[in-house]
């Protein structure tokens, strides 16, 4: 039987995940992201777990370590490409 303790531990682990969630769900979709709208989720993802590391929680801080690797490895492949379809976004003014 999960302690209290524990508990509080998914909850706290369930309410940083659900970003994943969402950003999951938009690429999982049927009308696939372009570039435009995948590169502002990616690194609001990036930035969530730099902040996740930051963490008091033990259990936040070891998540967020072993995410950081994952996501490092994937970001090196796709990072260039990103950051040229955002700069040429219309939307995203660059100065």
């Amino acid at each position: 039987m999960p302690l209290e303790e524990d508990w509080v531990k998914a909850n706290d682990m369930c309410y940083k995940l659900i970003k994943f969630y969402h950003v999951t769900e938009l690429f999982s979709g049927t009308k696939y992201p372009t570039a435009n709208l995948f590169f502002p989720k990616v690194c609001d993802i990036r930035l969530a777990i730099e902040e996740w590391i930051q963490s008091g929680t033990e259990h936040i801080k070891m998540m967020a370590v072993k995410m950081k690797e994952n996501f490092e490895k994937y970001w090196e492949a796709i990072n260039g490409i990103m950051d040229v379809a955002s700069v040429l976004d219309p939307r995203y003014k660059m100065k």
